[in-house]
């Protein structure tokens, strides 16, 4: 849904402190207005001007450093390495509350702007965005191993013919959690004394209750109301209601194959490619490029490197956005050999300027090289 669009709202970052400084230009920012408005960031010492692409490189690096390096979320093989909150986070960051109030608030400000984040969210984190009920098969999205031998506890039968018991295995009511660094384990009673409780076959559903909410929620309670607090300051989630927990994750993420079909039907093309269009030689060379030697990685690449995102919006190549809001589509235009062979990049208008390449293998060489680089700023180009 299209917001309102109100006053832009500007911000000075430091490169170096973009996490910090971030924190602190959006908290003195009101709500509201960071809502309804347009955010356009600059780098200090940097010389590029914002029209929507420098915002979407912040996007980019926060959307990494908040939901992988800072270990405030947890990502397991298993559950497809979608984040999770971390509930040892504490240990690691005396102000964690106040980092998932601003992810939160990131989050939502991401969703507001339609900018696709390069982040898969945990299905139990998208069910509490949604304020939809967790289920007991939400817990193997948060330990697969335990929710296996949850499971069979569950499922499990005491009968006469047997002298097992669900007693006998030595269950109590209380969790054992592994810290993730330090490998030590912290115990939680689910009841007050739990650990003295013995758990049989009488009151196990009960214990699986008190299991399941323990590990969705009270093991990570704090966090959880700082997340939704700050996702809240930005967006009413009573909006989202309409959506399930698969179209929220396509919304945040965008789409992560991409069509190339897709791709090349809401292409447009500037100067000498304008009249051939897909039948000038060298886009002929630079689809078949993608098309056949580039792999998904590659193609995430050169979209992060054209368009300021890896990924796309739900609706793929013809939702991309230019600065302001409005639809722009992937552009390719050409450009003067004699301004030399390598691929230029305007993001803030989804746009890649090709040089006259002569052959095959120089347009695949220098475009493979340019979006390995994986350079990150902006420069006068």
């Amino acid at each position: 849904q299209q917001h309102q669009r109100g006053r832009i709202v500007s911000i000075e970052i430091r490169r170096s402190h973009i996490i910090d400084d971030s924190i602190r230009r959006l908290e003195a920012i009101n709500p509201k207005r960071l809502a309804h408005s347009p955010l356009r960031i600059r780098f200090r010492d940097e010389v590029a001007v914002d029209a929507g692409g420098v915002a979407r490189e912040w996007f980019q690096i926060i959307a990494k450093t908040l939901f992988e390096d800072l270990s405030l979320f947890v990502s397991k093989k298993e559950a497809g390495y979608a984040a999770n909150i971390n509930p040892f986070s504490g240990d690691i960051h005396s102000n964690h509350l106040r980092l998932f109030n601003f992810a939160g608030r990131f989050v939502a400000k991401a969703l507001r702007d339609r900018v696709s984040l390069p982040i898969t969210i945990c299905l139990p984190l998208l069910k509490h965005i949604l304020s939809v009920p967790l289920t007991f098969a939400d817990l193997e999205f948060i330990d697969a191993e335990s929710f296996q031998s949850y499971a069979w506890i569950r499922d499990y039968q005491e009968s006469d013919d047997t002298n097992s018991t669900l007693e006998a295995l030595g269950l109590t009511f209380c969790v054992d959690s592994i810290h993730p660094r330090n490998g030590s384990v912290h115990t939680a009673d689910l009841v007050p004394n739990g650990r003295n409780i013995a758990v049989t076959e009488a009151n196990k559903s009960q214990y699986l209750s008190l299991v399941l909410k323990y590990r969705v929620l009270d093991a990570v309670r704090e966090q959880l109301i700082s997340f939704l607090r700050g996702f809240d300051e930005i967006i009413d989630r009573s909006i989202l209601s309409v959506f399930d927990y698969q179209e929220l994750q396509l919304l945040i993420g965008g789409v992560a194959d991409m069509d190339i079909n897709d791709w090349k039907r809401h292409t447009r093309y500037l100067g000498a490619f304008a009249q051939l269009q897909d039948r000038h030689p060298v886009v002929q060379m630079f689809w078949h490029c993608i098309e056949n030697d580039f792999d998904e990685t590659d193609r995430a690449r050169l979209c992060q490197f054209t368009t300021g995102s890896s990924q796309l919006p739900p609706m793929g190549f013809k939702a991309l956005t230019g600065d302001d809001g409005r639809y722009c589509p992937f552009t390719l235009a050409s450009l003067p050999r004699a301004l030399g062979l390598w691929p230029r990049a305007h993001t803030c208008f989804n746009r890649l300027d090709l040089p006259l390449y002569k052959s095959y293998d120089e347009l695949h060489s220098y475009l493979s090289l340019t979006i390995r680089l994986e350079v990150v700023g902006f420069t006068m180009e």
